[in-house]
């Protein structure tokens, strides 16, 4: 298909839309140097005594999924109404302030409450940034453009790991692993809010503008409505509710293993644990979504909705059997364990990238793009709440093999609903 003149923007307002979109993703990876970082802390804190076991230790990241999924929920009509750059700098304002007190506060249960609070704050950062790339890029160059964004996610847990680990060796302090990595978030706050700003796409005229197109197909923008009444259209998209769904069960299985996977490589480490270690051999699984997030990306621009259903379904296969495969050589051969770590990253990254990006801008159009994206994240935070205290209690009660044999079965479950669900076209039109 080719592009009408329109898909096609200027030179000049291209190589802007490319430099906010730069600056949005350093900002991004910031929120996730105060964010990734409780992955290293949390072994030190069950060390220190101040977690009598997994379970409890895993209660902080629960709390502060609840925390992120209500900021998620909130944070879409608010910045739909307000905009995405002022819901840009408030959320890296916010996370740099609550992830600086993490290096004061006095013991387990205050850290819950602060880094409950630096996730809140955080939950409007990809909101608002669905929202600005909507106004930038074209819907014939969305998929590109949110790919490239989600790279910042991908940098940002392996640039929060690499810099939590090099803290570690210098510290031994869990404060200074929570607490440093505001000062460096700082710095791009400085940059983000001489750069980042909304752009043009929103400015054509009302006639125009309200005149649906791909993206918005069946979903007419209506700005004055109420947040239940946007809420309402989407999900009369049975399309929309497969995203939901996918995004419950794909963000467990992603937050799941982030959290852990720390724990996990130092748990089959031979002989002396060395914690630094499993936490710089952790990035693989972040580093794997380098590539399947760029190609998906550009796939799903180029492909036909009837090819995007079954690549994604393809997808999900493969990382069932991968996960099923790592419930057993986790404990046979623990050599294997990385590599396949990094193969469910590959696997995991390609469908999750494009849930609450593209698919839910596409879903929502450039006016409720916010609350599209934020209760595509919301529900995905609600899994995410699993993956602390239900997560650690199943490594309580089985260990690794049966977390992994738990992942597989619901990566099996995302399999049925994206073969069912992701038609080409909605079944009932909003």
């Amino acid at each position: 298909m080719k592009e009408s003149p329109s898909d096609r923007p200027a030179a000049s307002t291209l190589s802007s839309a490319l430099l906010v979109a730069v600056v949005m993703g350093l900002g991004y990876i910031g929120i996730y140097l105060c964010r990734k970082n409780l992955s290293v802390a949390t072994p030190m804190l069950i060390e220190a005594g101040l977690a009598p076991d997994k379970a409890t230790a895993g209660l902080i990241a629960s709390w502060a999924n609840v925390a992120y999924m209500t900021g998620k929920l909130a944070s879409g009509p608010i910045v739909d109404r307000w905009g995405g750059r002022s819901g840009y700098l408030g959320s890296l304002c916010g996370v740099a302030l609550f992830g600086a007190l993490g290096a004061f506060v006095p013991g387990f249960w205050a850290l819950a409450v602060v880094y409950s609070l630096n996730r809140l704050t955080g939950a409007a950062g990809w909101t608002a940034m669905m929202k600005l790339t909507s106004t930038w890029f074209p819907p014939r160059q969305l998929g590109t453009a949110i790919a490239g964004l989600s790279l910042s996610y991908i940098l940002g847990g392996i640039a929060a790991t690499y810099l939590a680990g090099w803290v570690v060796t210098w510290s031994h302090d869990w404060r200074m692993v929570m607490g440093f990595p505001s000062v460096l978030l700082l710095g791009l706050i400085l940059v983000a809010f001489a750069f980042v700003r909304q752009g043009p796409l929103n400015e054509r005229p009302a006639d125009e503008a309200d005149a649906p197109g791909p993206a918005t197909a069946g979903l007419a923008p209506l700005p004055s409505q109420s947040f239940a009444a946007r809420v309402s259209r989407l999900l009369r998209r049975p399309q929309y509710v497969t995203i939901l769904v996918l995004s419950f069960t794909l963000t467990l299985l992603r937050d799941g293993l982030g959290q852990w996977n720390v724990d996990f490589l130092k748990s089959i480490q031979p002989g002396t644990a060395d914690l630094a270690a499993a936490a710089f051999g952790s990035v693989w699984f972040d580093i794997a979504g380098f590539i399947p997030i760029v190609l998906m990306g550009i796939l799903w621009d180029r492909l036909r909705p009837e090819a995007r259903r079954w690549v994604i379904t393809g997808i999900l296969a493969l990382l069932t059997l991968t996960l099923a495969a790592l419930t057993t050589v986790s404990k046979a051969n623990p050599a294997l364990a990385l590599p396949l770590l990094f193969s469910t990253g590959l696997l995991l990254y390609a469908p999750y990238s494009v849930l609450a990006g593209v698919v839910s801008v596409e879903s929502g159009g450039t006016e409720m793009a916010g609350t599209a994206t934020g209760l595509a994240d919301a529900v995905g935070y609600a899994a995410a709440i699993l993956a602390g205290w239900a997560f650690g209690k199943v490594l309580d009660t089985g260990g690794y093999p049966l977390a992994f044999q738990i992942l597989a079965g619901l990566t099996l479950i995302s399999t049925a609903a994206a073969a069912i669900g992701l038609r080409s076209r909605p079944l009932v039109e909003a």
